[in-house]
């Protein structure tokens, strides 16, 4: 994800940051799907490199995504609850698959698919929501 971060961090700049963030989430996505239903062992670097491309598309543009959406005075407010949300998604994750025991590639890949497009979904009604800065 380092190595990738540069360019993502280009390619945001360019198309702009809710954009790159959502290519990222179709991207990663998709090829979590390939990776399920791959059966040429191949070609898995490949697709390990596109999920990398995409989710480093999504990482990097989340604190500037956050940092738009929350007028500025309130900016510490809006990135503690970022980090709040990525702190309970973290332990919950813990608790779920705790609770399953062993997960394999196929529910992780679909229990991050619904997730991804539940991102997707957010972020692209974000996008109607005007700008407070």
């Amino acid at each position: 994800l380092g190595f990738i971060a540069v360019p993502a961090g280009k390619i945001a700049n360019k198309i702009g940051n809710s954009q790159a963030m959502l290519i990222g989430l179709l991207t990663t996505t998709f090829f979590l799907q390939v990776l399920v239903l791959n059966n040429i062992n191949s070609i898995i670097f490949l697709i390990l490199i596109a999920i990398i491309c995409g989710f480093s598309l999504i990482l990097n543009g989340a604190i500037p995504f956050v940092l738009n959406l929350v007028p500025q005075q309130d900016s510490g407010l809006g990135i503690g609850t970022y980090f709040c949300g990525f702190g309970i998604a973290i332990s919950l994750f813990e608790f779920i698959f705790a609770k399953l025991g062993e997960t394999n590639l196929e529910i992780g890949s679909i229990a991050s698919t619904i997730a991804f497009l539940f991102a997707f979904l957010l972020i692209a009604i974000s996008s109607q929501i005007p700008n407070p800065r």
